[in-house]
C-alpha cells in the first residue's frame, strides 16, 4: 500500500504546511477521485501493479547453467535470479525518498540520494517534483523552551496528483511511470538496501534508520565503499545476469541459443511511432526509443519521443495550413520528455518477460573498469539518446562514469523465488497428489 502512502502523505505535508491553501481544492478532489476510483474497483488494478507498482515487480531468470554466447563469451549464469520486470519508475523513486526521510538540501545527510538535476525536467532528465516546508518544533530544556525550524520534502512525479484526480493526460499517469535517471550507482545500491530491509517508512533521519540505507545488501558503514553482502536479497545485477535476460533465448534458438537484440529477435522489429504508442492502446506497440542518426558532421538525430510531440500539438493547435505548424511548433529536446512510460512496448518484450531491456534508459550493472578516468562501471542497453546499434548484444560492454547522467537507469536484480530444481519438485508433487485423488 505504498502509493496509498503516498497519497495520504501528500494530504498530511499539504495540510500542515504553508502551501496549504494553493493546494486545498487540489487536495479535496485527488481524495474524491482515489475514492471513487476505489469504489469502481479500478484502484488495485491501475494504481497498485504494472508499471504503477510502488515497489519493482520481479521475475524469475531459470534455466541454471545455461552456455555463454558464442559470439561474445557473455550470458552464462549458473544459478536461478531475480530481475525487474522494468526500470524502476519515478514513482517508486518519489515513494523511497519519502520513505527515507530525504529532505532538501540537508548537509547532514551523507546519501546524496537525489542531485539537484533529478528535479529538471529537461533534456530527457527524470521528471521529479519536491515540496518543501518549514515546520517549527519546542525541546523542553532545564533552562527553558527551545524553538526550532525542521525542513521537510515531499517528492512525487510531475503532474503525478493532476492524473490522479483528473485522468486527463495522454496515457495513465504519464511521467509516474518514466524510469528514474541522475541516479548514481552508489544511490542505487542504497534503494537495493532499502528493498533488502523490507522497504520501511521513518519520519526522521537518526543513526538508527540511517542503517536501512547504508547497511543490508551493501555496506556504506565505517568509510567502507558499499560492498555486497553476503544473503543480499536485491542487488545491481552483474553484466553476464543481465546479458542472459536480455539476449538468451531458453526455447526455439537450436544453434547458439542468443539473439542479437533484446527483443527475442536477430532483427529489430518494426518499429511502432510514438504517437500511436501512447495515443491508440489498440495499436501494436513493438520496438524501442531510440535515436534516428541521421548525420554525425553536424550532429542531428531525431529522438523516437518526436512524433508524439508533433501529435500531440496538431490535436490542441489544429489547422489545415502545414506551414502553420512548422512555423508554431518546433521539437525541442531540451524542453520535452525523451523517455518512453516503462512497459510501452508490450509486445516486444525480453525473453523472459522484462521490458525496455533495450533503448529508453541504459541500466546499471555491478561490473566496473578502472580507466584513465577512475572506476567507470558498465550500463547496456543504450537510450533515447543513441541508434539502435546500441541494442545489439555486441555493444553492451559500455562504460560510464558512476555518477550516473540523464540516459542511466536502474533494473533491480534480486534473489530467485524459485529455481528449476523446485518448480520440478512442486509439479512433481502435484501429479501425484491428483493421482492420489
Amino acid at each position: 500500500m505504498a502509493q496509498l502512502s503516498l497519497l495520504l502523505h501528500a494530504a498530511c505535508f499539504m495540510t500542515f504546511s504553508n502551501t496549504k491553501k494553493k493546494y486545498l481544492v487540489f487536495l479535496l478532489a485527488l481524495l474524491l477521485s482515489t475514492l471513487a476510483l476505489h469504489a469502481k474497483g479500478e484502484f488495485a488494478d491501475s494504481m497498485f501493479s504494472g508499471p504503477l507498482a510502488p515497489l519493482p515487480e520481479m521475475l524469475t531468470i531459470l534455466n541454471e547453467g545455461n552456455p555463454a554466447d558464442p559470439l561474445t563469451g557473455l550470458g552464462s549464469v549458473e544459478g536461478a535470479f531475480d530481475l525487474g520486470k522494468y526500470d524502476v519508475t519515478v514513482l517508486q523513486w518519489s515513494i523511497f525518498l519519502n520513505a527515507v526521510h530525504v529532505t532538501e538540501g540537508n548537509k547532514n545527510d551523507p546519501r546524496g540520494l537525489y542531485p539537484q538535476e533529478m528535479l529538471s525536467q529537461k533534456n530527457g532528465i527524470s521528471p521529479l517534483e519536491a515540496l518543501s516546508s518549514l515546520e517549527k518544533k519546542e525541546i523542553v530544556h532545564d533552562y527553558g523552551v527551545e524553538v526550532i525550524e525542521i525542513k521537510n520534502t515531499f517528492f512525487f512525479p510531475h503532474h503525478y496528483f493532476l492524473s490522479v484526480a483528473l485522468k486527463i493526460l495522454s496515457g495513465d499517469y504519464f511521467c509516474a511511470q518514466l524510469p528514474i535517471t541522475q541516479i548514481s550507482r552508489d544511490s542505487a545500491k542504497r534503494y537495493c538496501n532499502w528493498l533488502h530491509h523490507g522497504a520501511p517508512s521513518f519520519q526522521e533521519l537518526n543513526e538508527w534508520t540511517l542503517l536501512f540505507t547504508e547497511t543490508g545488501a551493501y555496506d556504506f558503514t565505517n568509510g567502507k565503499n558499499g560492498e555486497l553482502q553476503p544473503g543480499a536479497r536485491y542487488f545491481i545485477p552483474s553484466l553476464q545476469q543481465w546479458y542472459k535476460a536480455a539476449y538468451f533465448q531458453p526455447v526455439g534458438k537450436t544453434l547458439t541459443g542468443y539473439t542479437l537484440y533484446p527483443t527475442k529477435s536477430d532483427l529489430l522489429p518494426k518499429e511502432t511511432s510514438s504517437a500511436d504508442l501512447l495515443c491508440y492502446e489498440r495499436s501494436v506497440k513493438r520496438g524501442a526509443n531510440y535515436s534516428l542518426i541521421i548525420s554525425t558532421h553536424p550532429a542531428i538525430k531525431k529522438y523516437y519521443m518526436e512524433d508524439y510531440y508533433d501529435f500531440y500539438f496538431a490535436q490542441f493547435n489544429p489547422s489545415d495550413d502545414e506551414s502553420v505548424l512548422s512555423s508554431s511548433f518546433l521539437f525541442d529536446p531540451q524542453s520535452c520528455f525523451l523517455t518512453t512510460p516503462v512497459g510501452s512496448f508490450r509486445d516486444s518484450p525480453g525473453p523472459y518477460g522484462n521490458y525496455d531491456m533495450g533503448g529508453n534508459v541504459r541500466q546499471w550493472t555491478s561490473d566496473t573498469l578502472l580507466t584513465d578516468q577512475g572506476i567507470r562501471a558498465l550500463a547496456p542497453g543504450g537510450s533515447y539518446d543513441e541508434s539502435s546499434e546500441e541494442l545489439c548484444s555486441t555493444r553492451v560492454c559500455h562504460a560510464v562514469d558512476v555518477a550516473g547522467g540523464p540516459t542511466i537507469g536502474l533494473r533491480v536484480g534480486g534473489q530467485a523465488h524459485v529455481t528449476s530444481q523446485s518448480l520440478e519438485e512442486n509439479s512433481s508433487d502435484s501429479s501425484s497428489f491428483s493421482l492420489q485423488k
